[in-house]
């Protein structure tokens, strides 16, 4: 558990994003232009997870961004510039995120981190590494593949980032199925068993919040069909749908042995 990486208090809210998925090919996306909104809407907010697939594809060229994420990098730069900390784990769409992201002053780390906010211990993990279908385990052989990456360098972008993208959308429209389902449970239970009190997890494009043993395991959804995101406010945790009602609410009791219950 990094005990390091610890939430001041000073402003009130946390948010959490997963599979936002921008589509580079499609920057004037209704969806997209959305979340730019929203974005820059944001008040009282501290800090900002993306936990995994925040693009449909990231190669980090020499010399160039794609001209489809400036506009979403620009929103993450003025959050940034407004004093809140972003922090990017990594998922299956752009495990290639790197010095070239983190240079913008966005936190990048791998697939999965602990973190201690307002004395709750939280595990977050993109989960993609527990799906075990064919078409995730060719990704994975790809991305972790040093040969590919540095062959795929070589490809004009013109050429290799359009052919990267439409086949990342083809990737991100999968069937889910009960035992990824299942496996995502297990998982987060394990954590909660060895001390994280929420575990929140993205991959499933498919939004959840549930009593796990003693803690709580979340998956915050997505920003394609479900638009939904988490809100840390100190003592509530909140699974909230753009313009809804919250999906499903978390009170913290703090007592002598803290208790998280679910609504």
């Amino acid at each position: 558990m990094d005990h390091g990486n610890r939430c001041s208090g000073i402003r009130s809210l946390i948010l959490f994003f997963s599979d936002l998925h921008i589509d580079p090919l499609r920057p004037d996306e209704l969806r997209q232009k959305i979340l730019i909104r929203f974005l820059n809407q944001l008040k009282g907010v501290e800090k900002i997870f993306l936990v995994g697939d925040v693009f449909d594809f990231w190669f980090e060229y020499r010399y160039m961004v794609p001209s489809g994420y400036i506009h979403i990098l620009d929103a993450f730069a003025e959050l940034i510039n407004r004093g809140i900390e972003i922090n990017f784990i990594k998922g299956n769409h752009d495990q290639w995120a790197g010095s070239s992201l983190s240079s913008t002053g966005i936190n990048v780390y791998d697939q999965k981190q602990d973190f201690e906010c307002y004395g709750i211990k939280i595990h977050l993990a993109h989960g993609d590494f527990l799906d075990r279908t064919v078409p995730n385990q060719l990704t994975q052989f790809f991305f972790k593949s040093k040969i590919c990456r540095s062959l795929f360098g070589h490809i004009p972008h013109e050429i290799g980032f359009p052919i990267a993208c439409h086949i990342a959308q083809r990737n991100r429209n999968f069937k889910l199925k009960n035992a990824l389902i299942k496996a995502f449970d297990e998982y987060a239970r394990e954590k909660i068993a060895h001390g994280s009190d929420i575990v929140i997890m993205g991959h499933l494009h498919y939004p959840i919040m549930k009593r796990t043993g003693k803690g709580v395991y979340v998956n915050i959804g997505d920003w394609v069909k479900n638009m939904t995101y988490l809100v840390l406010k100190k003592d509530e945790l909140f699974l909230k749908k753009y313009l809804d009602e919250n999906l499903s609410c978390c009170k913290i009791e703090r007592h002598s042995e803290r208790r998280l219950v679910c609504q």
